[in-house]
């Protein structure tokens, strides 16, 4: 339904940047990768200021596992001076997860731990927890 109603909005007012960052998203649970990113890169075509773009393109591009994207996407969104400390956990926590998932513990703690620290972001928790687990069953 949400697809739907997304669609129909983008045809009666194809720039409107909220509905498209809905659709990308919409797109993005879908595994819709190419149209997501398709919809976000409008977005920054009409607002090319709007930060919270980056962030949903840097989430794509971890789901989509295409690192070097997600990176520049989240650094560009880390960029921006007045983040809340939501905003900037939200953030760390994914870019913690693309050295997690490469399984580069090291790379990961310091971000998931930031993260933790900044925002008490609780996936960022659990990603630490795991990571603690781990170099506690290799000693």
């Amino acid at each position: 339904k949400a697809l739907e109603a997304a669609l129909r909005n983008k045809r009666k007012y194809p720039d409107n940047v909220i509905n498209n960052q809905v659709l990308g998203r919409v797109y993005m649970y879908n595994r819709m990768y190419e149209e997501s990113e398709k919809i976000f890169e409008e977005v920054l075509d009409v607002d090319a200021e709007n930060r919270r773009v980056h962030f949903y393109l840097g989430g794509l591009y971890v789901r989509w596992s295409k690192d070097q994207e997600a990176m520049a996407s989240l650094d560009r969104y880390l960029a921006f001076d007045d983040l809340s400390d939501t905003e900037r956990g939200g953030a760390l926590y994914y870019k913690g997860k693309i050295y997690f998932n490469r399984r580069d513990y090291a790379k990961a703690k310091p971000l998931f731990e930031e993260a933790w620290s900044v925002s008490r972001n609780k996936w960022a928790k659990s990603k630490l927890e795991t990571i603690e687990k781990r170099e506690e069953s290799s000693k």
